[in-house]
């Protein structure tokens, strides 16, 4: 049964790209080529994080980016923190640009308040497209048209998985793909495994192509980061893995 709905916005175009929710709130994440109210625009687009009660209740909003653009596409909460990943054209809070688009992971506490910010990325373009809160860390995923730090580039725009844990510091890093084309687009962690949903124009690893671009899961081991296994799914067209999901508890759940 339909229980509310939440329209907001500004004058100009406002997008809503992730949703989380844990027993502190319902939190979105997106951007705004504009200013929400009570906030103020820095420039050009704006990454932004809202977090409603399960009444639908406005608990706070966050707008944040640079003078450059700056796009949310990935949100996850935990219970005492809320995590937020997407792509910058400029140098965040405390942050430098590494060149053209960098990925950006930020942590805010569940009153709204910054805790820390992470940019990383190379002299090319480079987006993080989603973020997974797990028992020993969160991780964040994206692809890089380059080679990250300490990490080798297959060719084309090459898929990442990277993990922080929870002070920011970084733990690991795999960059991997094929010679074409690799885009992840979703991380879900537990205690010993990630797992990342995204799609490839190439043949990943130990796999056979379907067909035109094909959807794909991999799946990591959370504490050091090795690949241990990848499938395909799909048909002999276009297919794309844009969420992916390991038996977290709903948002009812929690509300209960």
């Amino acid at each position: 049964n339909w229980v509310w709905t939440r329209q907001f916005g500004t004058a100009a175009d406002d997008y809503a790209q992730s949703v989380a929710a844990d027993a502190s709130g319902i939190y979105v994440a997106g951007y705004t080529a504009a200013s929400l109210p009570g906030q103020i625009n820095l420039g050009s687009k704006d990454a932004f994080l809202r977090k409603y009660d399960a009444s639908g209740v406005e608990q706070w909003t966050r707008q944040f980016g640079t003078v450059a653009e700056d796009f949310a596409y990935g949100v996850s909460s935990a219970s005492s923190a809320v995590y937020v990943s997407g792509y910058t054209k400029g140098a965040m809070s405390g942050q430098s640009s590494s060149g053209g688009e960098d990925a950006f992971l930020t942590k805010y506490d569940t009153t709204g308040a910054l805790v820390w910010t992470r940019q990383f990325g190379t002299l090319h373009d480079d987006r993080g497209t989603g973020v997974s809160v797990g028992t020993t860390g969160v991780y964040v995923v994206g692809h890089t048209a380059l080679s990250l730090s300490g990490q080798l580039s297959s060719g084309g725009q090459d898929a990442f998985v990277k993990k922080y844990d929870s002070s920011g510091t970084e733990m690991w890093t795999q960059q991997f793909g094929t010679t074409a084309e690799d885009y992840p687009y979703a991380v879900s962690a537990d205690a010993n495994v990630a797992y990342v949903a995204g799609y490839t124009f190439g043949t990943l690893p130990a796999q056979v192509s379907i067909g035109g671009q094909d959807a794909f899961v991999s799946k990591f081991d959370a504490n050091l980061g090795a690949l241990s296994a990848s499938t395909y799914i799909g048909g002999s067209s276009d297919d794309k893995a844009t969420a992916i999901g390991s038996g977290k508890k709903t948002a009812e759940e929690f509300f209960e």
